[in-house]
């Protein structure tokens, strides 16, 4: 089991956005903060996982499946924030089924929790030295994975995860996409989408879903 201190773990979440294949290319920008890993009542109970390269991993069909318990029928406002190419819109929306699936879709398609990936990916825990939180890190052995890293926030008192980090990257035709998806339990969906042409950006999208009350 590894160990990093609180600025270290931030630094990993921070830095990893920023990976790229050419020096023209900068990754996705999903930022979390310190005050964003704390223990939470609503978040979802998971058994402790073991280190190695034949790790299992956590269903997200099921992680989401949890979720949307905790909150189906409550009155809950979000704030919307899309971000296109440097245009910034914000808006208001109440969360239904419909809003639920469409933030978690991402997530599903980003699902390595398939036989197929048995193998496919290290897995090591990072446990915090200041904080009652270990994470769990599931990194890509090979380039033809468009899942790159998928990296669980745990509490370590219950077991309850308390984010989940998506990293993902992958060719179509001569356009590269990098996508990073970040979610906080009961607190926010980011999913930040870059695509890349003859190693030029030519889309930049952002887009956020802020539990407000």
């Amino acid at each position: 089991m590894k160990y990093l201190s609180t600025l270290s773990i931030l630094l990993v979440f921070l830095l990893i956005s920023c990976k790229n294949d050419s020096q023209t290319e900068k990754g996705p920008d999903i930022k979390i903060s310190e005050e964003d890993i704390i223990q939470m009542e609503d978040a979802t109970l998971v058994e402790p996982e073991y280190e190695g390269d034949d790790a299992g991993y956590i269903s997200m069909k099921d992680f989401f499946a949890d979720q949307w318990e905790f909150r189906k029928g409550q009155p809950y406002t979000l704030q919307k924030i899309v971000e296109n190419n440097g245009q910034v819109d914000s808006s208001y929306v109440g969360l239904d089924e419909k809003l639920w699936k469409e933030m978690i879709q991402p997530f599903l398609d980003a699902d390595i929790n398939d036989p197929k990936f048995k193998g496919a990916y290290t897995f090591e825990i990072i446990e915090e030295t200041s904080q009652p939180v270990v994470y769990f890190n599931y990194e890509a052995k090979n380039a033809y994975l468009e899942v790159r890293n998928t990296q669980l926030t745990l509490d370590t008192y219950t077991n309850r995860i308390e984010a989940v980090y998506i990293e993902k990257s992958y060719q179509r035709g001569d356009v590269k996409t990098k996508q990073n998806l970040l979610y906080i339990t009961g607190r926010q969906f980011q999913v930040h989408t870059i695509q890349y042409q003859n190693n030029k950006e030519i889309s930049n999208h952002k887009v956020k879903h802020l539990f407000k009350f």
